[in-house]
């Protein structure tokens, strides 16, 4: 039996090293390989970066395998197997839990600064799992897909997100406040779209089933995700922001910074202001985090780096010709001010969420938070 182990770990690594290795170094011409690879819906993706990162990760999977890499992190973490994975999902969305399950064995094995650093990174990619996920599937489809296939890629990216949020709701992953939350921000994400959209702002260049006024229904999931990662990330880290401004004075801004995406098209844009008062707002926030101690940052800070993920993700959309901006062609990076408007998005939904999750809120210092 362990022999036969190690013969399917070598044929992995040998895999994995054909795939990342050009087409020359596989005695196979040029032209036949890319016309095979385009015979097979794959194209430009399947034989350019993305082949090669799925070839490479073989490659390193198989000879992680080889070094016993699955006996040790099956030591350090007892519970990685699936079925105990899947036990493990609804109690891994606090602090305690996650503290316990991924925290611990790390700071066990690794240097208090760099196992602080690796719990942080963690919990970020726990709480944005929706999003990742839903990511995943648009760089797979866009690398899969064949347009004679019966089933519109935009269908296929709806059913599946329609079927991530019910998994994410049966498993507990969130809870049902938040999910009437995301619910409403999947809602005014959408209605944003078919305006954006049907002005001209950029297009879904790919033809749908589930889809209304030019927009396909898996859009709305994109902002669906950006509500679940803040209610998240709020829950893991047991977020709190001290002092916090009035309640309807944020709601105000919120409402400006919506109105704004909108108006600017017909009157002036006032996103410059909307940028200042951001900082006006909120610049005494802090957003104090948990880790092995508490943490924090000021609130413009956190929205500034998570704007920067969110313009990651953007890229991942254009790049995978998912949406096109007017004036830009097919596969076009996205332009940097997007940035700009994912930011003030982020406030949108950052209140939003703060409509049915407001113990965090330490509003004018009438909430003790530091001390929980």
């Amino acid at each position: 039996m362990r022999r036969k182990g190690v013969l399917r770990r070598a044929l992995l690594l040998f895999w994995g090293c054909w795939g990342a290795s050009p087409p020359p170094l596989r005695g196979v011409p040029r032209d036949i390989f890319e016309a095979k690879m385009d015979g097979w819906g794959v194209g430009r993706w399947g034989r350019g970066p993305v082949g090669a990162w799925a070839g490479g990760g073989l490659g390193l999977m198989g000879a992680w395998g080889l070094m016993g890499g699955a006996a040790r992190l099956r030591s350090a973490f007892p519970w990685w197997t699936l079925a105990a994975i899947l036990r493990h999902l609804p109690v891994m969305d606090t602090v305690q839990s996650f503290e316990t399950a991924v925290g611990a064995p790390l700071r066990r094995a690794l240097p208090a600064p760099l196992a602080e650093a690796a719990v942080f990174v963690l919990k970020t990619l726990w709480a944005c799992l929706f999003g990742a996920l839903i990511l995943l599937a648009v760089i797979t489809t866009k690398a899969v897909w064949n347009a004679d296939w019966p089933v519109a890629r935009y269908d296929a990216l709806f059913v599946f997100a329609l079927g991530l949020q019910a998994v994410m709701l049966l498993f507990r992953l969130e809870t049902r406040a938040e999910a009437k939350v995301i619910l409403l921000f999947h809602l005014t994400g959408t209605g944003m779209e078919w305006f954006k959209v049907n002005v001209g702002s950029w297009t879904y260049p790919e033809e749908a089933i589930f889809m209304v006024w030019n927009v396909p229904l898996f859009s709305g999931f994109m902002y669906a995700s950006v509500g679940s990662f803040i209610a998240r990330v709020i829950r893991l880290f047991d977020m709190r922001f001290t002092p916090y401004p009035p309640f309807w004075t944020t709601a105000v801004l919120a409402v400006a910074i919506y109105a704004n995406f909108f108006a600017h098209h017909y009157w002036y844009d006032l996103r410059w202001l909307l940028f200042a008062a951001t900082l006006l707002l909120f610049a005494r926030t802090r957003v104090v985090f948990h880790l092995s101690r508490r943490y924090w940052m000021p609130l413009p800070l956190a929205a500034l780096g998570a704007s920067g993920m969110l313009y990651i993700a953007e890229n991942v959309g254009t790049l995978t010709g998912t949406w096109v901006y007017a004036g830009a062609a097919l596969f076009d990076w996205t332009p940097p001010s997007k940035m700009g408007s994912w930011y003030l998005l982020l406030f949108v939904a950052f209140v939003t969420v703060t409509c049915v999750v407001r113990a965090p809120l330490d509003i004018r210092r009438s909430r003790a938070t530091t001390d929980r």
